[in-house]
């Protein structure tokens, strides 16, 4: 994470490497809550502000491929 000019917002790059992935999945897994959001996020590159507003009903039956909507209804 590398400080940009003379904001206070910083620039953060992913997480590519396989070994730092696995990683942090052990990391986690004694967390189910934070290790789904960290597949989530790696798997859809989704900002983790987009992933916390996510309910247990948004998911619950959802399946391999399957679209999650994330924003207001209409």
């Amino acid at each position: 994470m590398a400080k940009r000019g003379g904001s206070s917002a910083y620039t953060v790059e992913p997480i590519r490497a396989a070994k730092k992935i696995l990683a942090i999945k052990n990391l986690l897994k004694d967390n189910p809550r934070d290790l789904l959001l960290f597949i989530l996020g790696i798997n859809t590159w989704l900002p983790v502000s987009h992933l916390l507003t996510l309910k247990v009903r948004d998911v619950i039956k959802a399946q391999p491929r399957d679209g999650i909507r994330i924003g207001k209804s209409d």
